[in-house]
């Protein structure tokens, strides 16, 4: 009787520990390989924006924009991953030729969706992940009621 019962622990013991680990390969995969929403952004050279502010290169057009942001420290804020997409988007879209200079930018939060940029644009993907979408939800947290004001 005694070896019967012992036989039947070990199996829910096994059981709990194969739907423990089915759990924990799931958080892994939805938190670091998961893509939740996936957008571009495309860069085009059709509508380029002259500043007509002097300029030496395409980092001074970069920092001329960023000291012009007037909420700084918001993009300060924001996750690690969307600061990386920011950078990658100023540096593409923002250049020198002897005045500072925009091109286009087309895609979500800009304009309507892109599924596909034209063969002369330069694209930026973005994905959203299980780690990424975290970090936005922590700064919505933290900055209820800050949105907007």
């Amino acid at each position: 009787m005694k070896n019967k019962k012992a036989g039947a622990g070990k199996i829910i013991l096994i059981i709990l520990g194969i739907l423990f680990a089915i759990v924990i390969l799931a958080v892994i995969y939805f938190y670091n390989f998961y893509v939740f929403k996936e957008f571009k952004l495309c860069i085009s050279d059709e509508n380029i924006q002259d500043t007509k502010v002097s300029c030496i290169d395409n980092k001074y057009c970069i920092n001329a924009v960023m000291s012009n942001i007037t909420d700084l420290d918001r993009l300060n804020e924001l996750p690690e991953f969307f600061k990386e997409k920011a950078n990658d988007l100023f540096e593409k879209a923002i250049f020198c030729e002897q005045t500072c200079k925009f091109r286009q930018v087309k895609g979500e939060p800009f304009t309507e969706k892109v599924d596909n940029c034209k063969p002369n644009e330069q694209e930026i993907l973005v994905k959203i992940r299980g780690k990424e979408g975290l970090q936005i939800l922590k700064l919505i947290r933290e900055n209820k009621g800050k949105i907007g004001a």
